[in-house]
């Protein structure tokens, strides 16, 4: 059976809320704790809701009326992926937790600093933990030229832009964001008689794999993260010759590639491989450091829609010397 964000008959928006939800998490915290995994330094959950039971329920409430969720989004003015992708979250917690015991994007300041941001933040009754939940939604590309240390810590696992690494996002997460709250309480609300906190981490999005080279997961990667492939302008000519391409705008990285060809507008177009390199050449040219970009296939569940067969990420020839 097909995941929903595979369901053609689906509203588009409905289909990015069950992507954003019922994808696979990116990552996993090996236990027991690895030790050449020294970012972790005590068990921090992870949160993969792909089997989630509330999901095909409110699916089915949104199919008669999707209204909510579209309301819900004309709020969240900023289109930025990992805004975007929280906004989908908090919505689909709202629909089975009680709004007044939620908190959502809590600003933490100290001695008149802010120091960061409490993505979501679960009240379950007096005298249990409050459940302190950080979002992400990233990608990564693996180095094959690392050195073996390198690439068994997992530092080749590097972002679009360079400066952005996998294992230093999850220390980050780990270190900082999942530790921002304390016992003064002064962050949530006064009547939350809660003893303790209990952090989690969701991580989704994709890890991308060289097109040329053989390349391990690295240890924090789920065993079914989503795969892609990644490349170099130089390497252009090695992508397949017999496929349709569409390049991504950067707002549809945040779903699941599906769509009837009439749908598409000036901003995307379906094209052979000799045009697609011609345009990916051009966008770099133009600037544009970090393209993705998806071969397409008919949708085993309605021939008139084509949907996504494997990803690719192009970065310039300089990657990761250069950053976006």
């Amino acid at each position: 059976m097909l995941p929903p964000y595979r369901n053609p008959d689906l509203d588009p928006l409905i289909r990015t809320l069950s992507w954003c939800v019922g994808s696979r998490s990116l990552v996993d915290i090996p236990s027991p704790l690895n030790m050449s995994l020294p970012e972790f330094n005590e068990t921090i959950e992870i949160i993969d809701e792909s089997e989630s039971a509330q999901l095909p329920a409110l699916i089915k409430t949104l199919c008669d009326d999707p209204t909510p969720l579209k309301d819900w989004l004309e709020r969240g003015k900023s289109q930025r992926l990992g805004h975007r992708f929280e906004h989908f979250w908090h919505f689909y917690w709202l629909q089975y937790r009680e709004a007044k015991d939620c908190v959502f994007n809590r600003q933490i300041c100290r001695e008149g600093k802010t120091l960061g941001e409490l993505d979501a933040v679960f009240y379950r009754g007096a005298g249990h933990p409050v459940e302190h939940v950080e979002l992400a939604y990233k990608f990564y590309l693996g180095w094959p030229q690392a050195t073996i240390e390198a690439q068994q810590s997992g530092h080749n696992w590097i972002g679009p832009n360079a400066r952005d690494r996998l294992d230093l996002k999850l220390k980050q997460m780990s270190e900082k964001q999942l530790k921002m709250l304390d016992d003064s309480n002064q962050h949530l609300p006064a009547h939350w008689r809660h003893q303790g906190y209990q952090p989690k981490l969701l991580m989704k999005g994709w890890l991308f794999y060289p097109l040329a080279e053989t390349l391990m997961p690295p240890n924090t990667a789920s065993r079914q993260h989503n795969r892609g492939y990644w490349l170099k302008h130089s390497q252009l000519d090695l992508l397949p010759r017999d496929k349709p391409w569409l390049i991504l705008p950067r707002k549809r990285w945040l779903e699941w590639t599906l769509f009837k060809p009439e749908h598409l507008n000036s901003e995307c177009h379906l094209v052979n491989t000799k045009t697609l390199k011609d345009r990916l050449g051009a966008a770099q040219d133009a600037g544009e450091k970090a393209i993705m970009f998806v071969a397409l296939g008919t949708s085993p569940a309605d021939e008139r829609f084509l949907e996504e067969q494997q990803r690719y990420i192009l970065v310039d020839d300089q990657w990761p010397t250069t950053t976006c």
